[in-house]
């Protein structure tokens, strides 16, 4: 099962009071593909969230939800509502009273805290998704109408969850991309646990690139040094070669010895060869005159 898909089945298992099991029902039928006269029906990837959106009915409507599958390798679980009298019944309960059609958010439903938590986890149970946080951050819902999702934009937005809007073929996509957001958004809807998975799977990448990042510095580094010791030692090669290495100060011929007698130590490594002979000399001081060989070479 994808993390997405556990979070789902971990969501049907919580229990509600009877004003929040009616949010909940709305946000599934208001986000699910067919929500009208002729035809009352949910179709996800999740058994489970058939399950209970069919649970959900019962409770709610006393409606009869027949569940089909179809599909080989990524199954697809069509709940519905049979019996028309079970429908027409349903319809009725979230038309009276409604300023507005199946196509938008009614608040007047949505009052309580609690009942906008389990709206919400409604919608994303029906069209909601969220990407494994060790791959990437991403949850989003796809909706098929462009009033739902400016309607839930416009939710997300003011919950400061920094929601963003895309198209995707004839669909909507309303998501969240920052890891905070989304682990904010999981707790509202009554998954924290998984809100804290996504923490520590963000804390464990950031100390897995913390850790290829200094490797590759120090890689570089090595790189870096090795380079800079091939360099020095054909410059001295050709000093030595043209005789001029001889002419040069005491100070670059102990520096020239020195690179010589040791052509793969690094830097710091020929400071500290130096030092332990009693002759004091800083990195920089040794790199200045190492640097100064290799010009010379070039003359």
């Amino acid at each position: 099962m994808s993390f997405s898909s556990d979070i789902k089945t971990e969501l049907t298992k919580i229990r509600m009071a009877d004003c929040c099991s009616l949010a909940e029902c709305y946000g599934m039928l208001l986000f699910s593909r067919s929500f009208n006269e002729n035809e009352v029906s949910l179709s996800v990837s999740n058994l489970d969230t058939a399950k209970h959106f069919a649970s959900l009915m019962h409770r709610c409507f006393d409606c009869r939800v027949v569940i089909t599958e179809k599909g080989e390798k990524r199954k697809i679980y069509k709940a519905y509502i049979k019996g028309e009298a079970d429908k027409i019944r349903m319809l009725n309960t979230y038309k009276n009273g409604m300023n507005c059609g199946f196509d938008s958010i009614n608040h007047d439903k949505l009052t309580k805290e609690c009942c906008m938590s389990a709206f919400l986890r409604g919608v994303f149970l029906a069209a909601g998704s969220v990407s494994n946080p060790e791959k990437q951050y991403r949850l989003e819902f796809v909706v098929k109408d462009n009033n739902l999702a400016v309607d839930l934009y416009g939710l997300l937005y003011r919950k400061h969850l920094n929601p963003y809007m895309s198209t995707r073929g004839k669909s909507i996509i309303v998501y969240i991309k920052k890891s905070e957001d989304i682990e904010d958004f999981l707790t509202v809807i009554d998954a924290p646990h998984y809100s804290l998975e996504m923490m520590s799977a963000k804390v464990v990448k950031e100390i897995r690139n913390t850790e290829n990042r200094r490797t590759n510095y120090e890689t570089a580094n090595i790189a870096k040094a090795a380079g800079a010791a091939v360099t020095q030692n054909e410059a001295i090669k050709k000093l030595k070669k043209s005789g001029k290495l001889v002419t040069l100060s005491d100070e670059l011929k102990l520096a020239a010895n020195l690179r010589s007698e040791n052509p793969d130590a690094s830097l710091s490594e020929l400071v500290k060869i130096i030092n332990s002979k009693g002759i004091t000399i800083t990195r920089s001081g040794l790199n200045h005159r190492l640097n100064k060989l290799i010009e010379l070479s070039k003359e």
